[in-house]
């Protein structure tokens, strides 16, 4: 546990309220305001299923008069960051009853929310947000985006039935969370974005919902591995339409471990003949439109994902993984009027993909905010993209090459899971 301090979120109370974690018998309190903010129906299943994933001791709330006024949860995760995991809060259910909104209770929980996601030792924090803006005031960033694509099936043939992978789909039934979690973990390690799944997120989370599971099918390659998997819903019919060949398919995800595993799911998916029309979301480098005859009969959107924040910006660094490259040291200024403890300059040196961060009073190569390290921190912008925005100042060349060589990433961040 890693202390804040003086500054601690739990020293005393601030505008009137008192901020602290949830007992157990505060749930029910908790979920009639959730209930109400994001518009469901508060039922039995639904306080078994809270009850199931998540924890009072992961809730922290602000309450005035002893009245609970807001809310939120912090799931304690691991991040899949360049080849290493990093512990990260998920955000999740923040929430204000409207009676008192603007009056700064959610600014409140969230400036607390760091000094205690701190002292668990959680370095970094993520969200989906509904108001981009609110939180960025905060010190969050948007750090990643992911592509919604819609396609006719018939889009896919004859280019991906040509190029037919060697192997079979299987349709899974028993031991759901077993098999795809082990193809789950293989692609994991490869990830940037992702976030671990215990058996806990699986049942609760992945493969949740009212109407049941959904279909999952996995390619099993010539060498009898099992090279991925596709969850999805449908076939349905679209809204309005009555004739069975004007089906939908809902793709929800969809992991491949090679690239017999890619094309024949699929295909797989291609193979559905009376489905009129494919969605599903993915990474911004997915290949897919390269199995496609006419490109201009996919629809593709970029939607805004998940944000970013660093709770503790030297562990967070140090926490990241490094690709391969010469030993570098930069250091970093960082602007956090919102958590002090990261406020000021860091020398952080890379060798043999190895972190060291200390802070010292030499002049920075690199001048930015909390928001802008974030997003930097796993990818999503560049800091020669942030340079030319005026978001990152640089003292030269030199600075701006050595920021590059250790922001780089494998891949684009996405993150499949949505809380």
């Amino acid at each position: 546990m890693h202390s804040t301090g003086p500054a601690s979120w739990r020293r005393g109370k601030r505008m009137g309220i008192e901020i602290r974690t949830l007992r157990e018998d505060e749930l029910e309190a908790y979920l009639r305001l959730d209930a109400y903010a994001f518009g469901y129906e508060l039922t039995p299943e639904q306080v078994t299923r809270y009850r199931a994933h998540a924890r009072p001791e992961w809730m922290l709330a602000a309450f005035h008069d002893g009245r609970m006024v807001s809310h939120l949860l912090a799931y304690p995760w691991r991040m899949a960051i360049n080849g290493t995991r990093v512990a990260l809060a998920g955000v999740a259910d923040v929430a204000t009853w409207p009676e008192h909104r603007r009056a700064g209770y959610t600014g409140a929980l969230l400036h607390a929310s760091l000094g205690w996601m701190r002292e668990r030792d959680l370095v970094l924090a993520m969200l989906y947000p509904t108001f981009y803006a609110l939180y960025r005031r905060f010190g969050w960033a948007l750090a990643a985006e992911k592509r919604r694509y819609a396609a006719p099936a018939t889009a896919f043939a004859p280019a991906a039935f040509a190029a037919l992978a060697a192997g079979r789909a299987e349709r899974l039934t028993a031991d759901l969370i077993g098999a795809l979690g082990s193809m789950y973990d293989r692609w994991l390690a490869s990830a940037n974005g992702a976030l671990e799944r215990d058996e806990a997120h699986w049942r609760w989370r992945t493969l949740y919902s009212r109407a049941g599971p959904p279909h999952a099918v996995q390619w099993r390659g010539a060498n009898g591995e099992a090279d991925g998997y596709v969850l999805y819903r449908g076939p349905q019919r679209g809204p309005g339409r009555e004739a069975a060949p004007d089906q939908e398919l809902d793709v929800l995800e969809l992991v491949a471990l090679t690239p017999d595993g890619y094309r024949g799911l699929i295909t797989y998916l291609a193979r559905n003949d009376l489905v009129r029309r494919l969605h599903w979301s993915g990474p911004p480098d997915d290949p897919v439109r390269s199995l496609i005859t006419d490109p201009a009969a996919v629809h593709v959107e970029a939607q805004p994902s998940f944000m970013l924040r660093l709770v503790d910006v030297p562990r967070a660094l140090v926490a990241r993984g490094y690709l391969p490259g010469p030993p570098t040291r930069l250091i970093v200024q960082v602007r956090d009027a919102v958590a002090p403890w990261n406020d000021g300059s860091w020398a952080l040196t890379v060798e043999d993909g190895a972190a060291r961060v200390v802070r010292t009073s030499a002049d920075p190569h690199l001048s930015l905010d909390v928001a802008t390290l974030a997003a930097l921190y796993n990818g999503f912008l560049s800091p020669r993209h942030a340079c030319l925005t005026g978001l990152v100042r640089v003292t030269d060349h030199a600075a701006l090459d050595a920021a590059s060589r250790l922001f780089a990433v494998t891949t684009p961040p996405f993150c499949p899971d949505y809380f």
